[in-house]
């Protein structure tokens, strides 16, 4: 952070760690919570839909913040726990990785879903 880092990737071996960092330089003024970006995953045992938000739940606890900016998940068994986790504010965007295009084309073709849209959509 001293060299001005504010994107700090999450995982859940290490988010005690990450979150007793990140807390000494909040206090120490070097940077503002609002400044760090800070996503996590779940980890895949933790990927059902009755263990998302529990295990979200505690992921807050580890890190002591009050959400995290974006969760990613890597199935799409837990696309509508995920976004009952965003209407609690306690994640503010959700994303997915290691999808192939017919499964996020499946994702995108769901009825109902309204966290993911096909315009945020970006090929990298």
């Amino acid at each position: 952070m001293e060299v001005g880092y504010r994107y700090i990737d999450g995982a859940y071996f290490y988010e005690k760690e990450v979150g007793r960092a990140i807390r000494e330089k909040i206090t120490d003024g070097m940077v503002k919570r609002q400044e760090i970006f800070y996503p996590g995953k779940p980890w895949s045992t933790f990927n059902t839909p009755e263990m998302v938000l529990s295990a979200l739940e505690k992921s807050l606890k580890h890190l002591q913040f009050d959400h995290i900016a974006l969760c990613i998940i890597h199935t799409p068994l837990s696309l509508k726990t995920m976004e009952a986790c965003k209407d609690t504010e306690l994640v503010k965007s959700i994303g997915v990785s290691n999808f192939n295009i017919r499964q996020l084309e499946m994702i995108l073709n769901k009825p109902g879903l309204k966290s993911l849209t096909s315009s945020s959509l970006r090929r990298t």
